[in-house]
């Protein structure tokens, strides 16, 4: 007995050292894999801007599963040298080692630079802004990624690749307009301030949006307005994305942790904007599956995919 206790007490202190070891790097996520499928690392460097004047180059430590070849975890940015002086191309507009844009309000994203979106094509992703999505707080916000969807000139529209968040369409199931909707407001301000800098903010477009009813039901569809940060109509969503599988989109692990509704492929279901009838009391959403469908505007489990445009020149 004595030995079953001692046993016992060895294998507690073994599974602390491993909790603690965890949480120095970084959550593991579940892959689906096989439950003990080996996992392998990888040490990345990039450069790391850090405003006008340097930048500093870090290693990343990447857990990868063997299984599925999936990232399932990660470690802390190791540094591996001092602050360094930018490398100017030859116009001086940007630094050939991390990318940051000297002019205008271009911003640097770990390896990822402005003229990744300045030269942005439709259906390319790129990153702009940050939002919490691993759901490990220490480590800070992540690059948010989107998907190009338009093009206009100078102007991209972006739609962000997952469900960062879940609200609902408004806190109260009565009649709403999306002009006067609690996550219309919330885009606008909480969002819009969390996400993006005052140089992002800059870059954002204001854009006129109607919202339409989708039936023959008699009703006004509401005011139009201009946003920053908007959701996409339901035309907007079958113009851009024309299947049902480009419409499926996965939640962030942050998202998940907020309540994001999943179905067994672990695909959310995201908010348009659009009005299902004229009582407005219902409103469109994209289902797990692709299709769109009405839905009531207090649900708490759909996600929120922003959409924005952007000026790149």
């Amino acid at each position: 007995m004595k030995k079953v206790a001692v046993t016992s007490l060895a294998l507690l202190i073994l599974l602390l050292v491993a909790q603690i070891v965890f949480a120095e790097h970084g959550e593991i996520a579940d892959c689906g894999c096989p439950e003990g499928t080996d996992t392998y690392n990888t040490y990345p460097t990039y450069y790391m801007s850090l405003g006008e004047d340097t930048h500093i180059l870090l290693e990343k430590e990447l857990v990868f599963c063997c299984g599925c070849g999936e990232q399932v975890g990660h470690g802390s940015d190791i540094p591996l040298s001092g602050y360094e002086a930018h490398v100017w191309d030859e116009y001086g507009y940007g630094c050939v080692l991390c990318g940051y844009w000297r002019l205008g309000t271009a911003t640097m994203y770990d390896n990822s630079s402005y003229s990744a979106l300045r030269n942005a094509t439709v259906g390319s992703v790129v990153t702009f802004g940050s939002y919490e999505q691993d759901g490990v707080y220490n480590n800070g916000a992540e690059p948010i990624e989107w998907i190009v969807l338009d093009r206009r000139g100078s102007q991209v529209l972006l739609l962000s690749r997952y469900g960062l968040d879940v609200q609902p369409y408004h806190h109260m199931p009565m009649a709403i307009n999306w002009s006067n909707s609690s996550v219309r407001k919330w885009l606008q301000s909480d969002f819009f301030n969390e996400a993006f800098t005052a140089d992002e903010q800059v870059m954002i477009a204001t854009t006129h949006n109607s919202t339409p009813i989708n039936s023959n039901n008699a009703g006004s569809p509401g005011p139009d307005t201009y946003d920053t940060v908007f959701f996409l109509s339901s035309t907007e969503a079958t113009k851009y994305l024309t299947t049902k599988e480009s419409r499926m989109v996965k939640a962030t692990s942050y998202a998940l942790m907020r309540g994001a509704g999943t179905n067994y492929s672990q695909n959310s279901y995201w908010w348009l904007r659009s009005y299902s009838d004229g009582s407005r009391k219902r409103v469109l959403m994209v289902n797990s599956q692709g299709n769109v469908y009405a839905s009531t505007i207090d649900d708490y489990k759909a996600v929120v995919r922003p959409a924005v445009w952007v000026n790149v020149d």
